[in-house]
């Protein structure tokens, strides 16, 4: 159709053309000769025809088309996969399983022809899943619930800017279980959208029930331990949800379970500590696991790794004997507790003998120990006896003294065993006989420092037979438990116990000493007799049993305390297995060692005061260095490395503290990733040793820290911005399509197209005029 750009008003019309005919009639009837008839007529319409086109040039002549479209509405779904989508309450695969199960199988397909959707994903920022405008429901299959954080406000507001049209689209539909961690006013931005006309339709996923998880928060080693040695382990575990259930807690090297215990979960924050035996030398990454219980949110927090670096760590023994071989035992005293104390594969044992029983009259002579193929040599051996050096004395870590009279030792080697327990954390125990304790004298030497009872009297032996009594707090303590429960426990202290037939008569055990066997009857002053006590002496530990283990007092303790190898043979030496004297004796040194078995060969320890971290975090190591006499190094050269895989190593220096005698240093961690901590001890351009450990440097979570669903959220973005509140049990067809609303109207295109300025138009009007003017000629009008 044709439109003109200008139109005047009709009486304007009228007045021109009336004007038009006026002046085009004055203009014949003053011309040169008057034309008549068809001539005049003809000349008339030329005339007012070429200047009627010129008068509708001016009036703007356009060409108008019309043209409709019906344009799409565009719905934009935003799903959340932030690490709280993982949680795994209302649907055992996770929230954001449950949401996309939702969106494929039911929104999705309730999506009319005229709506296109617009899929998106965030957790820290905003990210289009496809640019293609045809989706599939298998769109969202390749999310997963990794992102650190949610940002839904921040979403929502970047929604505006990177639609594919360049505006906000006509709908939201919001995916996500409602936890906001990132700052921005999502109300005030539901209150935009209204304005807007574009509701948000929330889709909440999850509960609001109370979190059910069980979370290994942090793992540190009482480290370095030997090969198939015990490594103790401190786990600190939460389990909200879980009060009073009973779970496994293992120790996994790939998929090889090593170690499991039982434990009872509090529901709250707590602390497990138990031992397993690294089957592996040199440094190794193990995880400590809990396997998932059924209706646990987040089962990945169950695993934690750590590192460790397993040494030869031997349990080396120094054992003492003064009772010489008897005429009636079939083996020399010392070797019942060397074999018992040997069973153990990881405990070595040196002897050492009192010579003025055996014959002595001048230089050394060794007793061969026929089955190991070892040498026994006196105490006051000038090379082969007992150490003469702290250096000498930091080859063992438990030393038995079994009746040795204080004389064989000078006043510097008694100084160095009490430096050696009270610095170096070795163990010393003394047992009882003519030439210990008080008897002995030892309540006059530097010995009477570590030994946990009072022994003032110099004539303190007893011979009479009796059977030791344990007191009622010393059935928890781990020297007692050498049963496999505490009932078999119980019957090997009372039922299967045998006679001793005396002790040193000490006076009183010392302040915090603990007392775990006493005599059933004697008593003094100060109450039972003790047989049995140990106790903590600065980083060492020490023990004193008053009575004997050869063949004096002790003649059925070290022969017949175990279980009969024929039940229908006579009872004695030959026919008893010794399990519960071994099993005593082993545990006696094991718990006498401990302090030493949290120690490497190596004289660098490494000592972390966490083992999980944030990337940002500044990270404090404390490392120990010793000297080959076991005191702390501080001249020394202490170098940390930081390394990862496929990452430059990065190398700090530490400073010895001489606050806490050992080295320090602080710095950062960079990024998350697991890196492992070496630290190296140079001195005197001579490595000393150097440690291990693996550090986990992860990112925090906050919505980590309460993942209950926020269902109130939801809905009140819902509400405000008008759209509407689901859950993932909306599944009505005529619902859901009712979201996507009515077609928007269409739209309407108009094309414009000048004509006043054609060719042929204005050749119209010059053939118009040209042909008058010929005509006139032709007539001798002109």
């Amino acid at each position: 159709m044709i439109e003109l750009g200008y139109t005047p008003p009709w009486w304007a019309l009228v007045a021109g053309g009336a004007l038009l005919i006026i002046l085009i009639a004055w203009s014949y009837a003053t011309s040169v000769g008057r034309p008549r008839g068809f001539t005049k007529w003809t000349l008339v319409l030329l005339r007012f025809t070429a200047i009627a086109l010129a008068f509708l040039c001016w009036l703007n002549p356009q060409w108008v088309e019309r043209e409709e479209r019906q344009p799409p509405s565009q719905v934009a779904i935003l799903l959340d996969t932030s690490r709280s989508m993982s949680i795994q309450d209302a649907d055992p695969e996770g929230r954001l399983a449950e949401a996309r199960e939702w969106l494929q199988q039911h929104l999705l397909p309730a999506v009319p022809h005229h709506v296109q959707i617009l899929p998106y994903f965030f957790d820290v920022t905003l990210h289009p899943i496809t640019n293609n405008l045809s989706i599939t429901p298998q769109v969202f299959d390749s999310l997963s619930p990794t992102g650190t954080a949610t940002a839904i406000a921040s979403s929502l507001e970047s929604l505006n800017t990177i639609s594919p049209n360049g505006g906000p689209p006509t709908a939201v539909i919001l995916c996500s279980d409602g936890i906001e961690t990132e700052s921005g006013d999502l109300m005030a931005l539901a209150r935009w959208h209204r304005r807007k006309g574009i509701p948000i339709h929330t889709v909440c996923v999850g509960t609001t029930n109370d979190m059910r998880d069980i979370i290994i928060e942090n793992v540190q080693i009482r480290r370095p331990v030997g090969s198939n040695a015990p490594a103790r382990i401190i786990a600190t575990i939460s389990s909200p949800g879980f009060t009073g259930f009973q779970v496994p807690i293992q120790i996994r090297f790939l998929q090889r379970v090593l170690a499991q215990q039982t434990i009872f979960l509090s529901g709250g924050r707590q602390q497990i500590e138990f031992e397993f035996r690294p089957p592996f030398r040199q440094y190794q990454v193990y995880n400590i696991h809990i396997p998932p219980e059924a209706g646990e949110w987040l089962p990945t927090n169950n695993r934690r790794a750590f590192g460790l670096e397993a040494t030869d760590l031997t349990l080396r023994v120094l054992y003492m004997e003064g009772t010489p071989m008897q005429n009636n035992a079939p083996q020399p005293e010392w070797r019942y507790l060397k074999t018992a104390l040997e069973s153990d594969p990881q405990i070595k044992v040196k002897v050492l003998y009192r010579t003025r029983f055996r014959g002595f009259q001048g230089g050394f002579i060794p007793e061969a120990d026929i089955e190991p193929g070892e040498e026994v040599y006196p105490v006051e051996h000038l090379t082969k006896g007992y150490p003469r050096t702290l250096e000498e004395l930091q080859n063992f870590d438990v030393i038995i003294h079994s009746d040795i009279p204080k004389d064989m030792f000078s006043t510097e080697q008694l100084a160095n065993t009490v430096h050696w327990v009270e610095e170096l954390g070795g163990g010393f125990v003394m047992i009882g006989g003519k030439s210990a304790f008080g008897t002995g004298g030892y309540h006059r030497t530097p010995l009477d420092r570590l030994i946990p009872v009072a022994m003032e009297s110099s004539n303190d032996t007893l011979n009479q037979a009796f059977r030791m009594s344990l007191p009622n707090h010393a059935w928890k303590h781990p020297l007692i438990a050498i049963g496999t429960n505490p009932e078999e426990t119980t019957a090997i202290w009372t039922t299967r116990l045998p006679l001793l037939y005396g002790l040193n008569r000490v006076n009183r055990p010392k302040p915090g000493a603990t007392v775990l066997a006493v005599h059933p009857f004697e008593r003094n002053a100060d109450g039972p007799l003790v047989v049995l006590a140990v106790q903590e002496i600065g980083k060492g530990r020490t023990m004193a049993f008053t009575s004997d283990i050869t063949r004096s007092w002790g003649k059925d303790f070290e022969t017949l305390w175990g279980e009969l190898t024929q039940p229908q043979a006579f009872w004695d030496e030959y026919n008893c297995d010794q399990r519960y004297y071994r099993r005593f004796w082993i545990n006696a040194v094991r718990w006498l060692a401990a302090n030493r078995l949290t120690r490497t060969n190596s004289p660098v320890t490494l000592d972390l005061p966490q083992t999980l971290i944030r990337p940002g975090d500044f990270l404090e190591p404390v490392i120990h260095v010793r000297d080959a006499a076991g005191r702390p190094a501080s001249s020394a050269e202490v170098r940390i490395t930081l390394s990862a895989p496929g990452a430059a190593d990065r190398i700090e220096q530490a400073t010895f503290d001489p606050a806490l005698q050992a080295f320090r240093a602080r710095f950062s961690m960079p990024v998350a990733g697991d890196f492992t901590l070496r630290a190296e001890a140079i001195l005197h351009s001579t490595k000393l040793g150097e440690d291990k450990q693996l550090i986990v440097c992860e990112e925090s979570n906050k919505e980590m820290l309460d993942v209950r669903a926020r269902p109130e959220t939801m809905a009140a973005v819902a509400r405000i911005s008008g759209g509407r509140s689901l859950d993932t049990h909306n599944h009505q067809f005529a619902q859901l399509r009712s979201l996507f609303g009515s077609p928007p109207p269409p739209q309407v295109e108009i094309r414009r197209q000048p004509m006043w300025d054609k060719a042929w138009l204005m050749m119209a009007i010059i053939g118009l005029l040209a042909t008058e003017w010929i005509l006139r000629r032709l007539r001798g009008l002109a």
